[in-house]
């Protein structure tokens, strides 16, 4: 395991971003759809469990830990472990959530980096990571990112126009 950890942390460092392998069972991943799905069904309000609306076209779970074990496995996986600790070194889960994304035609999350540090504090931009997966195939929407770009601009809006190397 060893030498898978140091393969994808050095396709991490060299392209920021790398895809990891599977690291649940069908049976899992059946668990986990089904406990999301639940929490899915209605809008949470007052003590009653449900999505949040954050955005008009995201349905948003904010405690996807507490929904099923499959979640958190995923997050203390061994390879999960072993790459957060060499890329990052001493490091702490900070977000686990998941959200469902509603069909639209309108691009409403665009090009961007994440403003997630303080730019006045910080000199360098931190390294961090961000562990995502699918629950269900997606045929449109799916997260995008430009190899090679971490840790090289301070966060902001990119506009498409920006990106005239980029293909479309």
């Amino acid at each position: 395991m060893s030498n898978e950890i140091d393969t994808i942390v050095a396709a991490l460092e060299q392209d920021g971003v790398v895809r990891l392998p599977m690291l649940f069972s069908a049976e899992q991943l059946a668990v986990m759809q089904k406990a999301f799905n639940a929490r899915l069904r209605q809008l949470r309000w007052n003590n009653i469990n449900g999505y949040e609306k954050t955005e008009p076209h995201r349905h948003m779970v904010e405690d996807v830990l507490t929904l099923e074990q499959g979640f958190v496995d995923v997050a203390v996986h061994p390879i999960v472990r072993g790459v957060l600790q060499r890329y990052l070194g001493r490091c702490a889960l900070v977000e686990a959530r998941g959200w469902r994304s509603l069909p639209t035609k309108r691009d409403f999350h665009g090009w961007h980096g994440d403003e997630w540090y303080d730019q006045q504090v910080c000199k360098d931009i931190p390294k961090e990571v961000k562990l995502g997966f699918y629950l269900t195939d997606v045929r449109s929407g799916a997260f995008n990112y430009i190899r090679g770009t971490h840790r090289k601009h301070p966060p902001r809006r990119i506009r498409t126009a920006d990106l005239p190397d980029v293909p479309a």
